[in-house]
């Protein structure tokens, strides 16, 4: 991510964020696909809902085609979930999100028992270690 600074003075400025975001159609459309399937719905009936063609639908599953935002709503709406689920895999783990989390959770707990969290993760993920070891 770059960042750049633009205007006349350093109290009048405004930051430029140039952000590349590929969006994988291909995952959308199986993130789709697998909803779909978890709700009992047919292809066609989706494509029915969301006033698009079956042709389209299949498309949009295959990742054969981009997935307009107008579209990507009515299909969230018709399948009871939110755009999120739609676009991101919930399996992708974000570390901010995930610092944020520690952070929130750390700014909240007693001083005294922060030794005892530690000890509940630090065993935790040792067994968890254990277990992804004895799984490889």
């Amino acid at each position: 991510m770059n960042t750049t600074r633009s205007g006349n003075n350093s109290d009048n400025y405004y930051e430029k964020i140039d952000y590349e975001f590929d969006l994988d159609y291909k995952k959308i459309g199986e993130r789709i696909r697998k909803f779909r399937r978890a709700s009992n719905i047919t292809q066609e009936h989706l494509a029915e809902m969301v006033d698009i063609s079956v042709t389209h639908m299949s498309h949009i599953e295959t990742g054969n085609t981009k997935l307009s935002l107008p579209v990507c709503v009515k299909i969230a709406k018709a399948l009871n979930i939110s755009i999120d689920d739609i676009i991101t895999d919930s399996s992708d783990i974000n570390q901010g999100q995930v610092d944020r989390k520690w952070s929130t959770l750390l700014e909240e707990i007693d001083i005294r028992d922060s030794d005892y969290l530690y000890n509940i993760t630090d065993y935790v993920y040792g067994k968890l270690k254990e277990y992804t070891s004895l799984k490889s």
